[in-house]
């Protein structure tokens, strides 16, 4: 159960994360907000990052729980990676603003609205994997910080 709900949250937040790019990016070009605008981006975010949970996240997961890897450090260059890739392949597959011809893949990374979006990729990436560590690996804020202050435990003072 603890596991489900850190995947789950680990993909709304990435999904959340990556659309806060498009409402600053539409933001910059004056393009008016809404919420059903925000609600479309996060949804059509959680529909690339499902697959890419499933078919990305819980392999590096199940590599981590094996080798235990606990570090947040190591999750969060995972979750990164893992953006990076998903959005490259997304640029790979043709994602972008249309154009009069057929692009290859590095004529279409090349133009300037991919940079911010990389970023906004492995920030999205490296943010749900943070919050993944956080209810998955972290066992309590509170236990860490006992255990350093009071080696016998928090209760023999």
């Amino acid at each position: 159960m603890r596991l489900t709900a850190a995947f789950t949250a680990a993909l709304i937040t990435a999904a959340i994360v990556f659309d806060l790019e498009f409402l600053i990016e539409g933001f910059v070009d004056r393009v008016p907000l809404s919420l059903d605008i925000f609600v479309f981006g996060v949804v059509l975010n959680l529909l690339v990052g499902l697959p890419t949970m499933l078919v990305g996240a819980v392999p590096i997961w199940i590599v981590f729980r094996s080798r235990r890897v606990q570090s947040p450090w190591a999750f969060a260059l995972a979750g990164a990676a893992l953006g990076l890739v998903t959005y490259l392949l997304l640029v790979a597959l043709g994602m972008g603003e249309p154009s009069g011809h057929p692009m290859r893949f590095l004529e279409n990374l090349g133009r300037f609205f991919h940079i911010p979006r990389i970023g906004a990729a492995m920030v999205a990436g490296a943010g749900g994997a943070e919050v993944f560590w956080l209810i998955a690996v972290r066992r309590s804020f509170n236990s860490v910080a006992a255990a350093s202050t009071y080696p016998e435990g928090p209760t023999s003072r």
